[in-house]
């Protein structure tokens, strides 16, 4: 999924003409961390029947923090996206 969400930043980047500064990035990928996150909780509520308490306390396991780790890793692509100046596909 990783490899996926990098090619789509670097895409949404070029199609939308995303100005080459850092804050930008930053902005955007805290922006889509927000809604991930909102999705997780959401499912997890709503789709398992989970407390907030109960899906916060689920983040114990390495399984979750590793999976959390990649969430992390997910928001800063646009930073590094933009910081790199890589080319981006539009």
């Amino acid at each position: 999924m990783l490899p996926t969400s990098w090619f789509a930043s670097r895409w949404l980047i070029g199609k939308f003409e995303v100005q080459h500064r850092l804050t930008l990035g930053l902005v955007m990928g805290g922006f889509a961390l927000a809604l991930l996150i909102a999705g997780e909780v959401g499912v997890s509520v709503f789709g398992y029947g989970r407390t907030i308490t109960e899906h916060i306390a689920s983040y114990r396991s390495i399984a979750s923090l590793l999976g959390m780790v990649g969430q992390f890793a997910f928001a800063i692509f646009p930073a590094v996206h933009l910081t790199m100046r890589l080319p981006v596909n539009r």
